[in-house]
């Protein structure tokens, strides 16, 4: 009930065209039902040879039927429709919004069908408002509609009438509910799977292709795409088989009136034989109302499920924040006071009781071995998530009192999953940038020893790069990142894992340059490597997510603690 109610909330701006495509729908079903019982009456007064003055108003009555049924159908099919997809539309809208506080350290929560969701899901919903919510407010409709248009001819037709509509339009779609439970919740289980592992075979194609497991991939998407299949098959023969009921129950009904009717038209009878064809047809006409649902129940538990799966987005925390200006940083250090953090309440913490200040203007390296929680610190920093105690404070006051788009402004991240657009140069790189001319890009290239190579490009910053980065080395798009991070010029800059894909000595020039270009501002260094990190001003020394060693170079050398034994291991290797 609580996901009904939700959905419902949703469309409560369309309710005005949804009920307005309720009445054209009916509309419809009455120009089906008019044409029918109009034709009947028709051809039986046409069979006495009456004056042709007798039947105009019945020819004419048959014009207008057809085209009235035309009309009210197109209606209600475009003012449904369009409103459906205007609210898909917007639903897709708040997905994304639901989503984009969760980029960083809680992106991860995001199961990989992210995309089925915002694709399939939503789509599926709009069975809810055309599937669901229609029908049965335009079979009411009719229903009550079809009993005044009988009750003129006898209350025995409106009690044929209740009972074909109670056994097809309630009866039977209560039956076909009960027996195929579970049809629309793994049709849709099954869509999400087959999209997650075609989505990952397109992705990790040349790994698959690599490691020589493209067949085995190959076989568990045949097996997904025959687990799907078989749910349609059911929902198909579901379907079908409800239909077949729906159009034996109509045919009964016309039956049941055929027989009332010719007991009723007999000598001294209450009921013209004429009208026998007339009401025998408006009847099971009426039943074009009934029919759609039969199939209520399988897409109510689509939409149902689909909707599950959108609603539990909004059920991971995010850091709320509310949007002052930009103007309100106005620099200053930035410390972290007792910072813990998780990924889940049932999870272990990552960082835990973290303390350290960064002053302004001071280049900071925060090193330490692989999960010690550098990167998840790096995604606190600029707003990716909330502490679940402790705060980080920018200038002396809290970053969640800055806006996230002020905070990310002043700050720069390039980070170890930093994404390259499938797009061209200069467009990845004026992601940080837009108004940045060609010169301020080639600049950044410069500075991140990548201009050579894009010179040498015949299409210059207009080549395309391909998904993710693909037609690019990996020292290329950790370059390219870097460049991007050049062209933004923030007062903050964070590196996280900066030589990743790099050799040593284009690590150490890259860091020189950054350096160089930071000078004055604030620079954190995240990094795994402790090469280079001699004039960094201080050094914070992560493990097991709690700070454990702090200060200078040669002073944690001299230390002999955690970081002259990280130091010690990583010089045998070199060796």
């Amino acid at each position: 009930m609580k996901i009904f109610l939700r959905m419902l909330t949703l469309a409560k701006e369309m309710w005005p065209v949804l009920f307005g495509a309720v009445l054209l729908a009916a509309g419809a079903v009455a120009g089906n039902i008019g044409l029918m019982a109009v034709s009947a009456y028709l051809i039986a007064v046409a069979a006495l040879q009456p004056p042709i003055g007798a039947i105009s108003v019945a020819v004419v009555g048959v014009r207008f039927f057809g085209i009235a049924r035309a009309v009210f159908r197109y209606a209600e099919r475009y003012y449904a429709h369009d409103a459906t997809l205007r609210l898909l539309s917007r639903l897709r809208t708040s997905i994304y919004l639901a989503v984009e506080p969760l980029a960083g350290v809680r992106m991860d929560v995001v199961r990989s069908d992210l995309w089925t969701r915002l694709v399939s899901d939503v789509d599926t919903i709009q069975h809810f408002y055309l599937r669901v919510l229609i029908p049965p407010g335009v079979a009411l409709i009719t229903f009550f509609a079809m009993l005044v248009w009988l009750s003129f001819f006898g209350w025995q037709f409106m009690l044929v009438l209740m009972a074909g509509f109670i056994l097809g339009g309630l009866l039977l779609p209560t039956a076909l509910y009960l027996t195929g439970q579970g049809i629309g919740r793994n049709l849709v289980a099954s869509k999400t799977s087959l999209a997650t592992l075609l989505a990952d075979s397109i992705n990790g194609l040349r790994d698959l292709a690599a490691f020589g497991q493209w067949e085995r991939q190959k076989e568990k998407v045949t097996a997904a795409d025959l687990t799907l299949s078989e749910w349609q098959r059911r929902a198909a023969h579901h379907s079908a088989l409800g239909e077949a009921f729906i159009y034996l129950v109509s045919s009964l009904a016309l039956l049941a009136v055929v027989v009332v009717a010719i007991g009723l038209c007999g000598p001294g009878g209450a009921c013209n034989g004429v009208y026998i064809a007339m009401l025998a047809l408006g009847v099971q006409s009426s039943f074009e109302a009934v029919a759609p649902l039969v199939a209520f129940g399988r897409f109510w538990e689509e939409s149902r499920t689909a909707a599950a799966r959108i609603f539990s987005l909004e059920n991971i925390p995010v850091a709320s924040r509310e949007e002052p200006s930009a103007a309100d940083i106005a620099g200053g250090e930035i410390e972290c006071h007792d910072l813990s953090f998780r990924y889940g309440e049932n999870l272990p913490w990552v960082l835990k009781g973290v303390s350290f200040k960064v002053e302004e203007g001071k280049h900071v390296a925060i090193v330490g071995p692989s999960g010690a929680g550098k990167s998840s610190l790096a995604g606190l920093l600029v707003g990716f998530g909330k502490p679940e105690v402790g705060e980080i404070t920018l200038g002396g006051k809290k970053i969640s009192d800055y806006s996230t788009t002020a905070l990310r402004e002043y700050i720069a991240l390039v980070s170890q999953s930093s994404h390259i657009f499938n797009a061209s140069l200069g467009d990845n790189l004026r992601l940080a940038k837009p108004s940045a001319s060609d010169q301020e890009l080639v600049d950044a290239l410069e500075k991140a020893q990548l201009a050579e190579f894009v010179r040498r490009l015949p299409e210059g910053l207009d080549t395309w790069v391909g998904s993710n980065g693909q037609l690019l080395s990996g020292g290329q798009r950790q370059r390219l990142v870097i460049s991007r991070a050049i062209v933004k010029k923030s007062p903050v800059l964070i590196l996280d894992e900066p030589g990743a894909g790099l050799d040593a000595i284009t690590e150490r020039s890259l860091r020189m340059a950054a350096k160089g270009m930071m000078q004055g501002k604030t620079m954190i260094i995240i990094t795994h490597k402790l090469t280079g990190l001699e004039d960094m001003d201080d050094i914070l020394v992560l493990k097991e997510g709690q700070v454990v060693e702090q200060g200078r170079y040669f002073e944690l050398l001299a230390a002999k603690g955690v970081f002259y034994n990280m130091w010690c291991l990583q010089k045998d290797i070199l060796r």
